[in-house]
């Protein structure tokens, strides 16, 4: 499986199951209605040494620390899915 990064070697983390819901509404546009938007989130774990290609659909990606992406101003909801993600991942899960 490769993803739009480009990297390959992904594995689901958490067993498969899923880390996060975010629930959000989402404002009346044009025909569409006001109506919410789920966001269903899972943990993928990069496993392997050489295992990029070329991003795919996306320009100016980058890899994070936890800690620098909570600095980077993510907003509340994927701070919280990333906290999980950590949780998660020391646990051993």
């Amino acid at each position: 499986m490769r993803e739009e990064t480009g990297a390959d070697a992904l594995v689901a983390g958490n067993a498969g199951r899923l880390l996060d819901v975010d629930v959000h509404p989402i404002p009346a546009r044009g025909s569409e209605p006001a109506h919410f938007h789920f966001d269903l989130r899972y943990l993928v774990v990069f496993q392997g040494e050489a295992g990029f290609g070329e991003p795919q659909e996306i320009s100016g990606i980058g890899w994070f620390s936890l800690e620098e992406a909570l600095r980077a101003g993510v907003d509340e909801s994927l701070a919280r899915t990333l906290r999980k993600a950590a949780a998660t991942l020391k646990n051993g899960s």
